[in-house]
């Protein structure tokens, strides 16, 4: 016979919204550790209800157990304390998306949108997104060089489009409070990158990367950015068979390590974040780069993505040696194993994932950004 359920009519209370018979019908004999912690739970889940966040905060300390961490998590956030979840919009599947899939052609279209890539094109779109931010509530923004500004017929006119179109969004940042959790380069749209940028086996190819990395290094730095994310979607290979993965590594760490050495150059103090997600193992393999070359002062930017094993064992690989640094929020079908950027339904996924953040005790000066891109089942 299955023992009695003791927590029974305390869930009935919380549930039933009797949040403060819950808090006065605390006292239950007979409860062993788990379910004396789940007891706790309810009870500061209802002080939470109740709007008591500061009792809840000052009575769950760090000894307390996982599911409560995350309670105290909860009423953090309630009081106005952002730093344990620091959600960013990120720019180029918000205001760049349009829904096009294998099967079709895009489905939206935005009042601002003209059809073109110009400048004045890009002015609208940032004045879009910042009052969309504004409406939002939220605070923090991402982005990537090249969706915020056109490509010119040269690196020095690229240069210059860029410049214009953060000019905009510096005065947008001052007249919003709004400021970025991290910039980076997109260094894998153009064919140039078809076989990387850090790992090109092109000279020029790698140059031409590493230009555009100190361009939007400058320009995080001017706009304020907490972090820059090295955001390598095209790095790595897909067989040994036609690269050698040792010197692929070197150019990687040397690009990786000079482009650290100009951010402190130039007095940007943000968290330098690699995101090397074609490699297999991928937080094993760029943490091995960068313990390689002692590189510590790097965080990690885990994918939430592919598979479910994958995705929290990242994370808590990535944890545990004190470089966890931003998550990339959205997720894909395992069976794909590919970068599909669909928005997270799986709540047990979503709890696992959850877990390290609450043992990591956030992820300031790092966040989350929802990298997921917009469809028609989902306007």
């Amino acid at each position: 016979m299955a023992s009695p359920d003791l927590l029974f009519n305390l869930r009935n209370l919380f549930y039933l919204g009797a949040y403060q018979a819950a808090i006065n019908n605390i006292d239950i004999p007979g409860l062993d550790a788990d379910a004396a912690a789940e007891r706790d739970a309810i009870v500061f889940c209802s002080y939470i209800a109740l709007g008591s966040y500061q009792l809840v905060i000052n009575e769950i300390d760090s000894s307390a157990a996982t599911s409560l961490q995350a309670v105290k998590l909860l009423a953090l956030y309630l009081t106005g304390d952002k730093d344990w979840m620091r959600f960013s919009v990120a720019f180029w599947h918000t205001f760049c998306g349009t829904s096009a899939d294998p099967f079709g052609a895009p489905t939206m279209t935005w009042p601002w949108e003209d059809g073109t890539n110009s400048l004045a094109m890009a002015k609208r779109r940032m004045r879009a997104h910042f009052e969309f931010m504004e409406k939002l509530g939220v605070n923090k923004w991402c982005f990537h060089d090249r969706d915020i500004a056109p490509d010119g017929k040269t690196l020095e006119e690229t240069n210059s489009n860029l410049d214009e179109i953060v000019q905009l969004a510096k005065q947008l940042q001052g007249e919003t409070n709004i400021k970025p959790l991290w910039g980076t380069t997109q260094l894998f749209m153009h064919p140039r990158y078809m076989h990387g940028a850090a790992t090109s086996l092109e000279v020029k190819v790698y140059a031409y990367a590493a230009a555009q990395v100190k361009k939007a290094l400058e320009v995080t730095h001017y706009l304020g950015g907490e972090n820059y994310v090295f955001w390598g979607g095209r790095e790595g290979y897909q067989t040994l068979l036609n690269t050698d993965m040792k010197r692929e590594l070197d150019h990687l760490a040397n690009f990786l390590q000079a482009a650290v050495d100009y951010k402190k150059k130039i007095g940007f103090n943000g968290n330098s974040v690699p995101f090397l997600y074609d490699y297999p193992n991928q937080q094993n393999t760029s943490m091995t780069g960068m313990l390689r070359l002692r590189l510590l002062f790097y965080r990690s930017t885990v994918l939430q993505e592919s598979s479910r094993l994958i995705c929290h064992h990242e994370l808590e690989t990535a944890r545990i040696n004190g470089l966890l640094g931003n998550i990339d929020a959205n997720t894909g079908n395992p069976q794909v194993g590919w970068d599909t950027d669909q928005f997270m339904t799986d709540i047990a996924e979503a709890t696992l994932v959850m877990s390290s953040v609450v043992k990591n005790g956030g992820l300031a000066p790092g966040g989350f950004n929802f990298d997921a891109k917009l469809s028609v089942p989902f306007v």
